[in-house]
């Protein structure tokens, strides 16, 4: 299976600790574990490594970008076909830009889009009509 983080998920790990963000948090380490495994394939992009260019802690940044780089099996760009795709999605499910290009991004080479993002997640009944949208913890179907 095809999987693309959005940046939520890739930082995840350092955000500051409750009950959630550490679920999340060891579900996203498992997403990594079986990526290692061959189990999953997870798909990253320039637009993932432009927003995280935003984070204002250079170690944060630093090393989200370098789990970006090491468990990404393609670090794609955007082309005009995305950017197109991408408006239209901004457009029918009313997604912020940044968010609809990398939803869109996943829809043309991924089989899921995974998040932690509680809007993107309520909007996945618009957003299935391009990808499924899951949280990261229900695409390793992880259980308290």
């Amino acid at each position: 299976m095809k999987l693309y983080l959005d940046t939520c998920v890739w930082c995840r790990p350092f955000d500051f600790p409750d009950e959630r963000i550490l679920i999340e948090s060891d579900a996203f380490v498992e997403v990594l574990r079986r990526a290692d495994r061959g189990d999953f394939k997870i798909i990253g992009s320039a637009a993932l490594l432009a927003e995280i260019e935003f984070i204002s802690s250079q170690e944060k940044r630093g090393a989200v970008e370098a789990l970006i780089r090491k468990a990404c099996s393609k670090i794609l760009r955007i082309d005009e076909e995305t950017a197109e795709l991408a408006e239209r999605i901004m457009a029918e499910c009313r997604v912020n830009a940044m968010d609809a290009v990398h939803i869109a991004i996943a829809a043309k080479n991924a089989d899921v889009f995974v998040t932690v993002d509680d809007e993107l997640l309520k909007k996945s009944g618009c957003l299935k009509k391009f990808i499924g949208v899951k949280n990261v913890v229900d695409v390793i179907g992880y259980e308290e």
